[in-house]
């Protein structure tokens, strides 16, 4: 379906992806709807798209209006927008970088255009030369058609928020059914390095869980997701995600230095 409207697509899961539509010359907003309604009535499936100028901004527009709807961040926005933006939204920033930010008194993206290049840089490094244009809205990434898959997953955002973790089990057989297929279909020749769940409660507080294995295993998927149900204290939850991250690939070089060396 994204191919039918560009061939520009840099995927992220398997129900997920980058698409740079600049060159189409056409409002992203009606091409993202008509892409949403192409999924409705082809395979009967809800979806969210987030638009804006840059990968992370289009990201972040994503969550806002799931799981069946779309957000666009304009460019003349984007000043306003990042001003009231958690700091923790900003791509990259995991949860050992939002603990240094806390501890420096920084909760926005306004409290982040606040500090100084040199300090961020001393605090953080190169990533510190990162954030100071992120949390401006700034992102140059560019769309990659062809980069090598580090992961694979499958997410489920529900309209009505689960409350019971049977309930949730009996949702994540079908996930992991999916990931399963996905895996043999797309990715057999792909040696698995760890298998991980996420969960994002009913107040947007996400939590994920890892552990390593060389397949997939459903005890083991099922006991990551009690792990991570666990950690929301009886919170109800709105997405449940599983995957699996894989080995790196062997470059030619690589398996050229194991013949020599057999």
């Amino acid at each position: 379906i994204f191919k039918q409207t560009t061939m520009i697509i840099e995927p992220l899961s398997l129900d997920e992806a980058y698409l740079d539509v600049t060159h189409l010359n056409e409002d992203p907003s009606e091409i993202a709807q008509q892409i949403r309604q192409q999924i409705k009535d082809e395979r009967g499936l809800t979806s969210s798209a987030g638009i804006s100028s840059n990968k992370m901004l289009a990201k972040i527009a994503s969550d806002w209006n799931k799981p069946d709807g779309q957000y666009q961040i304009r460019h003349e926005d984007i000043s306003s927008f990042m001003l009231d933006l958690p700091a923790n939204k900003i791509w990259g920033v995991g949860k050992r970088t939002e603990e240094k930010l806390d501890s420096m008194g920084v909760t926005s993206c306004k409290d982040l255009q606040s500090i100084d290049l040199p300090i961020l840089h001393q605090k953080f490094g190169k990533f510190g030369v990162s954030l100071y244009q992120l949390c401006r809205g700034n992102d140059d990434r560019a769309v990659i058609t062809n980069r090598e898959r580090k992961s694979t997953s499958v997410v489920r955002t529900f309209k009505i928020n689960i409350n019971q973790i049977n309930e949730a089990k009996t949702k994540f057989k079908s996930i992991i059914l999916e990931l399963k297929d996905d895996i043999t279909t797309n990715h057999k020749d792909r040696k698995l390095k760890s298998a991980f769940v996420k969960l994002t409660f009913s107040d947007f507080h996400k939590t994920s869980t890892e552990k390593k294995s060389d397949k997939i295993n459903s005890e083991l998927f099922n006991e990551l997701l009690i792990n991570s149900w666990n950690r929301g204290k009886g919170k109800s939850v709105r997405l449940i995600g599983a995957g699996v991250r894989f080995e790196p690939k062997k470059s030619e070089s690589d398996l050229h230095q194991m013949n020599l060396f057999e």
